[in-house]
């Protein structure tokens, strides 16, 4: 009896004669029977594999956390292959398997997680800067429409480019870009920040979609601060997105309340029929903009102004001790500033300090 994963089970071959005749009229079996006839005969298969077996006698805890594993490891690996082919502009995997891919193309894929776990090794920054781009790589933000949440009902933007529409719009949200696609490039809060980065870029070309999600270092930029500028951008990419969908609920709310004054009965429907609840909504969301004020235009600016804020706090932490030589005055964004005073590498004091250059 051999177990895959401990649920589907597949039949050894079965029992000689003369082992079935010992076992007539033994129920249960006897000690020596179990130990000689059915434990042998007891295992694992491992994952992917018709010929691989763990018996159950030679079974560790380290094969037991792996296997028990496995699962995760391989959604999170799929997860992370949808999104570097969502950031390249590739087919998604139900389309067109990565076998049938160009090699140059296929030969991209899998480097995200290197890339995750380079950056929680060498970046010495505080995580909640790091979560918006780890949770992005899985599709995790909080997205109705993602692949997490595929059944819940999508949201429409406060932009007013995504997810309006009606009917028409349902019948081809399958051809529809992604929440994710929209939210953290499409949408004009993402095109804020992006466009700060490109006020700022020494390239011929601006930033590309690969670049900023698959923290990719455009020319003229050192690794080790497009690695900081990522984090900062896509953090602040959420906390425009957030502030958008909380004035636009807001508006919504305000809105309702409006109707219920004039007409009760249609209001009551209406409210009945809304998405999302509004009762589940954060109080501190629910802000709307002041009259007269664009609520796209506010979520922009607040989303660009949490940009430079977060780079001007890493700033304030000082020149990371490695990795970061190759940055001079002159290096955009973020640049290392000598110290007037002379310098030497026995010195405790700080040599350097590290500038950002804001808007």
């Amino acid at each position: 009896m051999w177990v895959v994963r401990g649920c589907a089970v597949a039949t050894p071959p079965g029992l000689d004669l003369a082992q079935g005749a010992g076992l007539v009229g033994d129920i249960p079996p006897s000690c020596e029977v179990v130990r000689t006839t059915i434990m042998p005969r007891m295992g694992w298969k491992l994952s992917g594999s018709e010929t691989l077996k763990v018996p159950l006698a030679k079974l560790s805890v380290r094969m037991a956390t792996s296997m028990q594993l496995d699962d995760v490891a391989t959604r999170r690996a799929d997860l992370h292959e949808d999104y570097e082919r969502a950031a390249q502009g590739l087919p998604p995997r139900a389309v067109v398997r990565r076998e049938d891919l160009p090699a140059a193309a296929a030969a991209t894929l899998g480097a995200i997680r290197d890339t995750l776990a380079r950056l929680w090794q060498k970046v010495r920054w505080e995580r909640r800067h790091f979560e918006t781009l780890w949770r992005l790589a899985i599709d995790a933000v909080p997205l109705p429409g993602n692949s997490h949440m595929p059944l819940a009902r999508r949201e429409p933007c406060g932009c007013g480019q995504h997810g309006h529409g009606g009917a028409a719009v349902e019948a081809h949200a399958a051809a529809a870009p992604t929440p994710r696609q929209h939210h953290f490039w499409d949408c004009a809060v993402a095109k804020a920040v992006v466009a700060q980065i490109n006020a700022h870029n020494p390239g011929p070309a601006p930033i590309s979609q690969a670049q900023l999600w698959l923290v990719q270092a455009p020319p003229g930029f050192q690794q080790c601060v497009w690695d900081v500028v990522v984090m900062a951008a896509l953090a602040a990419t959420e906390h425009g997105r957030v502030r958008l969908r909380g004035m636009t609920r807001a508006a919504a709310a305000l809105g309702i309340q409006t109707a219920a004054a004039a007409a009760p009965e249609a209001a009551v429907a209406g409210a009945a029929e809304a998405e999302p609840d509004l009762d589940e909504i954060p109080p501190t969301q629910l802000t709307p903009p002041q009259p007269g004020v664009n609520p796209v235009e506010l979520a922009c600016a607040r989303a660009v102004a949490d940009f430079w804020s977060r780079l001007m706090q890493f700033a304030q932490l000082g020149v990371p001790q490695k990795g970061w030589d190759g940055v001079d005055a002159t290096h955009p964004i973020l640049a290392v500033v000598n110290d007037p005073e002379p310098f030497t590498r026995k010195s405790h004091v700080p040599p350097m300090g590290l500038g950002y250059l804001g808007v």
